[in-house]
């Protein structure tokens, strides 16, 4: 595939996260934290700014249409 298992359960995750995040668009942060396997809030941040490029509180200002065909692939 290209990338190390490490890698691989990363990107897993974070996706997982985003579809749970659009499944559950009422959720706090805490709450999407720990349901998506994240020790604390900062580890859930850094994985946004690592993937997304941009903070959480910024996802808002993102096209949800791109962010989703992301996802897809």
């Amino acid at each position: 595939m290209g990338i190390s298992p490490k890698a691989y359960a990363q990107v897993y995750r974070f996706k997982c996260t985003m579809n749970y995040l659009q499944a559950n668009p009422q959720t706090t942060w805490a709450s999407l934290t720990y349901n998506n396997g994240f020790y604390d809030q900062a580890h859930l941040i850094r994985y946004f700014k690592e993937y997304l490029k941009v903070s959480p509180n910024n996802l808002v200002k993102l096209d949800m249409g791109f962010i989703n065909y992301l996802l897809r692939h």
